[in-house]
């Protein structure tokens, strides 16, 4: 369905009933990335799972009025009070949607429940982020073989575990995303510096919440040592780096994941 939110139409997919579950995606990816990563955890549990496409990606129409992600966080809020008003709610992020949920928490702490960080980005500018070297550890040479040349490549240049069941969930849930949406909307937004206009991780107290972080200790696109600092920020968290794992962890280490999650989980369940 579609929803109405400042003059634009925002891609809405709602699933199940229960306690709010808000899901925000990776840039220029669409709500597909979250689907892929949460919904075999959460399929049958009393959650009632909120994906959408941000603004300018999938498929919710765009404004050249969203500069920044104080813009970008201002349509996520007035959709969530759109949907669950007056309702507490867990969220989750996957990079940018990790750094739109610090957004969340900062601006309305007392209405999270719980916040699930997966290969969050940190420091929205490139150059501020402590980045490990691309590094390939897994590989299933007979699959990559059965590869074109172009295919092969471009799995090789962005992934650490190279399988077939990896390739399969980064075409379905990841790549498919990036080739909807407005491009050009899209790369204004990050030219311009798609952070906030201060620091998200600035805050007077703690936060209280159950918060999970999870990191890949091959991910080049955002790094895993950078994340540390939230231990600081989250008073009752879990930081957990992955071995084996870049900025598809939780593809590329689907088992680890849904373990964390599924404790994660279970810690919010007590507070309910």
């Amino acid at each position: 369905m579609t929803i109405e939110i400042n003059d634009l139409d925002i891609n809405v997919i709602i699933k199940g009933t229960g306690t709010p579950f808000v899901m925000l995606h990776g840039f220029e990816l669409d709500y597909r990335s979250m689907e892929g990563a949460l919904e075999p955890i959460l399929d049958g549990r009393d959650y009632k799972r909120i994906y959408f496409d941000l603004p300018g990606m999938g498929e919710s129409e765009c404004s050249d009025k969203i500069q920044n992600a104080d813009d970008m966080l201002e349509i996520v809020v007035k959709l969530i009070k759109e949907l669950i008003p007056e309702e507490k709610f867990v969220v989750a992020g996957l990079s940018y949607g990790g750094y739109l949920a610090r957004g969340l928490a900062k601006l309305m702490p007392e209405s999270i429940l719980g916040m699930l960080l997966f290969c969050p980005v940190i420091y929205p500018r490139h150059a501020q982020r402590i980045l490990p070297e691309h590094k390939i550890v897994v590989e299933d040479l007979e699959f990559l073989e059965s590869l074109n040349e172009e295919d092969r490549e471009e799995f090789e240049s962005f992934n650490s575990v190279l399988t077939e069941n990896v390739y399969d969930r980064i075409h379905r849930e990841i790549i498919v995303g990036t080739k909807m949406g407005d491009p050009i909307f899209r790369e204004n937004y990050q030219s311009r510096g798609y952070g906030f206009k201060e620091d998200v991780d600035q805050v007077d107290s703690p936060y209280y919440f159950p918060s999970l972080v999870l990191v890949g200790k091959q991910d080049f696109i955002v790094g895993y040592k950078d994340a540390v600092k939230l231990m600081d920020l989250y008073s009752s968290l879990t930081y957990v780096a992955l071995e084996s794992a870049g900025h598809s962890l939780h593809i590329e280490q689907e088992e680890l994941f849904n373990l964390h999650v599924r404790v994660w989980l279970r810690r919010i369940n007590a507070l309910l």
